[in-house]
């Protein structure tokens, strides 16, 4: 009764194995080139695409597959801004005169706020996206609105330049195909033949 178990767990030990090493994190990124400028307090939206179906490089991957969030692998909204936040001298305002900032929201949920920067320069601004499963998982994307002040933008609109989106899925893949079976050399096949017929002589003269 004990061999069939033994049998049966390292079946299942063997299967757990071959199914881990098909399951590979997999980086997904997409960027888009926003390229809206504002110099009001019109809001800049855009959406932000999603699909890591990749048949070819990554043969069963979906849109549903696990969105990673450990250290490794922090999910990203990457933005390059240029002229976030200027006063009518170019300086960097600590706080917007009519107390509002350059907020980012992903959808109605508030990312946090454009890095300033000096007149005519690029910013980049990272955002943590936390654990996107419960929002991103099984979708083609989602919206970004970012709110301008206006009463700084008349002087130095503020342009949204791109905005990267990087994240990695948990992708298993089908298992390769069996190796096509081997087939024997002529030599092998003949030396097979003599150790055979070998045997068989030994036996008939009873030395075996």
């Amino acid at each position: 009764m004990k061999r069939p178990i033994a049998v049966g767990v390292m079946a299942a030990v063997l299967l757990a194995v071959t199914t881990a090493a098909f399951a590979t994190p997999v980086e997904w990124t997409s960027t888009v080139n926003v390229n809206i400028t504002r110099n009001d307090s019109t809001p800049i939206t855009w959406f932000q695409t999603y699909n890591p179906v990749d048949s070819v490089n990554h043969p069963g991957s979906t849109i549903n597959d696990p969105i990673l969030y450990d250290a490794g692998h922090t999910p990203t909204l990457t933005i390059v801004a240029n002229d976030v936040k200027q006063d009518f001298y170019g300086t960097v305002l600590s706080a917007d005169p009519d107390g509002e900032t350059d907020r980012v929201y992903r959808g109605t949920t508030l990312l946090g706020n454009l890095t300033q920067g000096a007149a005519g320069a690029d910013t980049t601004t990272v955002f943590n996206l936390g654990n996107p499963n419960p929002w991103l998982k099984g979708t083609t994307g989602f919206n970004v609105t970012v709110n301008l002040d206006g009463v700084v933008s008349v002087w130095y609109p503020t342009k949204i330049k791109t905005a990267t989106l990087v994240v990695w899925t948990d992708v298993t893949a089908p298992p390769p195909p069996p190796p096509p079976p081997v087939i024997p050399a002529p030599g092998a096949v003949l030396l097979a033949s003599i150790g055979a017929g070998l045997v068989s002589v030994l036996r008939t003269r009873k030395a075996l």
